[in-house]
């Protein structure tokens, strides 16, 4: 069962979980589509960056885009969905409300479809 509310409810509720779990190759690729879709700017990003401690950064990270509102909290939750699904999973977050697990569509390279409840 994923969390429902609003993107920036969802990331609030599951911060502690967040900075625990999330790993340092998923945090900066984070910050990197963070930065691509506008959610943060370069001096943002770079000042995250020069954190060494994942927990810190992870932490910052978040802290950062709840700042800012749904909207972001939106994306981020949709880049981690990309980035680290398992953790998504984990966290029981979910870009979409009604929205079943991805499942075998039986054509070839294994196709993955999304469907509505």
């Amino acid at each position: 069962m994923y969390l429902t509310g609003s993107a920036e409810q969802q990331l609030r509720s599951v911060r502690t979980e967040f900075v625990k779990r999330v790993s340092g190759p998923v945090l900066n690729e984070l910050l990197d589509g963070l930065l691509q879709h506008t959610v943060i700017n370069q001096e943002e990003m770079e000042s995250v960056k020069v954190i060494a401690e994942r927990t810190e950064k992870a932490r910052d990270i978040i802290d950062m885009v709840l700042r800012k509102g749904t909207e972001s909290c939106s994306r981020m939750i949709n880049l981690l969905v990309e980035l680290d699904p398992c953790l998504c999973s984990l966290l029981q977050i979910n870009t979409n409300k009604g929205v079943l697990p991805p499942h075998r569509t039986g054509e070839p390279n294994d196709i993955y479809v999304l469907e509505k409840v």
